[in-house]
């Protein structure tokens, strides 16, 4: 019996068929596992951290392992050969918290388009759908425009506009920046907003990756 594997169990010379490389966890496309391994002689990582003192053949470790719950993969080669047992369900659990780990990290953007000429009906609509975004911690992003073919109004009445707007959502978010874009029909201007930190949830710092929904022109 082989000290340093985990529920070690005999079994049947080892076969590399589809099934079985199906059911070992495969999110980082780096690992080097069993019969990928291209070394015959491995040290072996034992189960409390030391090297094994002598190497062994990776064809009578993969016989030795119950291929059931873990596999061999390979975790150095730089001087020499280096393999360690790892177990399928930690590996694919460490691999689910890492994704939820991002997915609650990152910055989602949604963009909501308001027309230069507006009623005050849809842009109480087009706030109350930005307002529902900040509650979830979104960043939001305003996107004025003219309609389409139309020129926007003379500066002045949209940099108006856009002060307007920002004072009736100021409490609900912080304003990030300002970006004019375009000449003629194609001008618009963007105002950036971050959701304001809330005591059980600040408003996330991170760079944003943008997920955007645009809204519809009115």
């Amino acid at each position: 019996m082989l000290r340093y594997a985990p529920r070690i169990i005999r079994r049947p010379p080892f076969s590399f068929s589809s099934r079985a490389m199906a059911k070992i966890p495969q999110g980082d496309t780096r690992r080097v596992i069993n019969g990928d391994i291209p070394y015959k002689m491995v040290t072996v990582v034992q189960s409390d951290g030391k090297l094994s003192s002598q190497p062994i053949k990776l064809a009578d470790l993969l016989r030795e392992i119950d291929q059931s719950s873990h596999f061999v993969e390979l975790v150095s080669s730089r001087d020499k050969p280096i393999v360690k047992i790892q177990s399928k369900k930690e590996t694919l659990d460490k691999q689910k918290a890492l994704k939820e780990k991002r997915a609650a990290t990152k910055v989602v953007i949604k963009e909501v388009h308001i027309s230069w000429v507006i009623s005050p009906g849809d842009l109480d609509h087009k706030l109350a759908q930005a307002r529902q975004y900040f509650d979830k911690g979104y960043r939001v992003w305003l996107v004025f425009s003219p309609k389409r073919g139309q020129l926007p109004p003379p500066q002045a009445e949209c940099d108006a506009f856009v002060a307007k707007v920002h004072q009736m959502i100021e409490e609900n978010a912080v304003l990030q920046r300002i970006d004019h874009q375009g000449k003629g029909v194609t001008a618009h201007t963007t105002a950036q907003y971050t959701a304001k930190a809330r005591p059980s949830q600040p408003a996330s710092s991170n760079a944003p990756r943008s997920q955007s929904e645009d809204a519809s022109s009115s």
